[in-house]
């Protein structure tokens, strides 16, 4: 008991400087698990790699090859100079923390690298619907549902000739680490659903929702470049008495490029020589969004905080962040979305002990990530193990090991005394014979008639022995005993 408490106290007390921050992983990519601290490979007996601290990925010897554990054979890529390893073709089975542990020659054992590490598939296409429109002559009210497979947000808008005003669909989060968000953008409401390796959405224009409020004002609508484009005449009343239909472009467009970018108009010449728009839509071609860059500009890491400054940045814009971070939180200063080139956002933020550069347009998404301990290797280190707390672990451990041996000596001591004043309460005598009174039956034995004799038998009234001290009190009852003593009578 001594020992497994005094083991608790050190492993609890190093464990609180132990931190990892989540890496998150697309589905099917590879990671590099990166041992960063050289002054922990010196002199070293044995190093291995552990998932969840209990299986083992790889093992290594210095100068030896490493050994690979079967569940990793073929998926995993051993640095030799710095003992780091490249996971390749991750499953969400491989989700969990993964350990550096270092064996010195010295019999010291400490941890190298620390990663949690969450594998995430992509996201799927979210729903957006349309649940109640009111369209009157001033303005226009919907309420839409953003819903993805295992949760929804809803918002209202409403809308006059120039503005729509919004309420609600602020970013949700829905299963850990996964997010919906409603916004508007250029004349559409936009769904969007992401986690932190993938991004998709879906839109509707508003003029679609409010069509006899908005007219044919054009709304944007935002195609991927290499995409196709379906523009639909809705307008019946106008399709009436036509005596020509005509395009400003193609109606069905197909594999859009970003020359392909503005506004198409459905033109109807009736009958009766009258013009009218049938259809309007501003289109906007869009490439997938580039790689971001996440650079750490200035590092300040004292004994009781880090702070550091980060840099997202894009092909055309870019934003800063500042980072003050204590043993468990951290505090961010800027950072928040911010539109570079038209319709492109760049923005920072945190997210379980990473710092996430996010960059997306209408119609893709990506981002680059930095863990906070990586920036702030120092600040990260465990702290030593407090003495006072192992001192007064120790003594309240003995102090109680020291209670439990009173109370049991007591319990013993008290037990042996009752077992003794019950012998000195027991009488003894000596039967003596008494021969029957009547004449022996001759047809009984002689075992029987040898076997049977008597004894009367009273209480102790002699004095007591000097040389050994009796209880003065007198038991309600008291046990007698007599020695019975088979003798043969004689003739």
């Amino acid at each position: 008991m001594f020992i497994s408490v005094i083991l608790g106290l050190l492993v609890c007390t190093e464990a609180q400087g132990i931190r990892s921050g989540t890496v998150f992983v697309l589905k099917g990519e590879d990671v590099l698990l990166n041992v960063t601290k050289a002054d922990v490979l010196q002199d070293v007996f044995s190093f291995s790699w552990t998932f969840n601290k209990k299986k083992k990925v790889l093992t290594v010897n210095p100068g030896n090859n490493p050994i690979v554990f079967p569940d990793y054979a073929g998926r995993i890529e051993f640095l030799v100079n710095n003992f780091s390893v490249k996971l390749k073709n991750l499953k969400e089975a491989d989700s969990g923390v993964y350990t550096a542990v270092v064996a010195k020659l010295s019999g010291d054992v400490t941890e190298a690298a620390k990663y949690k590490i969450k594998v995430q598939d992509r996201v799927s296409l979210p729903l957006l619907t349309v649940s109640s429109v009111s369209d009157n002559s001033s303005s226009c009210s919907f309420t839409v549902t953003c819903s993805s497979q295992d949760s929804h947000i809803n918002s209202t808008f409403t809308c006059d000739t120039r503005t729509c005003s919004q309420e609600g669909g602020e970013r949700s989060e829905g299963i850990p680490d996964t997010f919906l968000q409603v916004d508007q953008s250029s004349g559409s409401i936009i769904c969007n659903h992401s986690n932190h390796v993938s991004w998709t959405n879906d839109t509707k224009t508003i003029k679609d929702v409010c069509p006899k409020h908005f007219g044919i004002s054009a709304g944007t609508v935002f195609v991927l470049k290499g995409e196709d484009l379906l523009l639909n005449v809705t307008k019946a009343v106008v399709l009436q008495d036509v005596f020509s239909f005509s395009w400003k472009c193609n109606e069905n467009k197909n594999s859009l490029q970003e020359a392909d970018s503005g506004v198409y108009t459905a033109e109807v010449i009736k009958l009766s020589g009258g013009e009218t728009e049938a259809a309007k839509y501003k289109i906007k071609v869009q490439d997938r969004a580039s790689l971001p860059l996440l650079t750490v500009s200035s590092v300040s890491d004292s004994s009781p905080s880090c702070s550091f400054t980060v840099t997202c940045s894009s092909q055309d814009s870019h934003i800063n962040s500042t980072f003050t971070c204590e043993t468990r939180t951290c505090s961010q200063e800027g950072g928040e979305r911010s539109e570079g080139i038209p319709d492109t956002f760049l923005q920072v933020h945190q997210s379980s002990g990473s710092i996430i550069c996010n960059y997306s347009n209408h119609v893709s998404w990506t981002n680059s990530t930095k863990t906070i301990k990586a920036v702030c290797a120092k600040h990260d280190v465990p702290p030593k193990p407090n003495p006072v707390r192992i001192i007064l672990g120790v003594f309240f451990t003995i102090l109680i090991l020291a209670i439990i041996g009173v109370v049991g000596l007591w319990c013993l001591r008290k037990r042996r005394t009752s077992k003794r004043m019950i012998v000195e309460n027991t009488i003894y005598d000596t039967a003596q014979f008494v021969a029957p009174a009547g004449p022996q039956d001759p047809t009984d034995d002689e075992d029987s008639a040898l076997s049977s004799c008597y004894a009367m038998v009273g209480p102790h009234t002699g004095p007591a022995a000097p040389t050994e001290p009796r209880n003065t009190a007198q038991p309600e009852s008291v046990s007698v005993y007599a020695q019975v003593k088979k003798t043969t009578p004689g003739p």
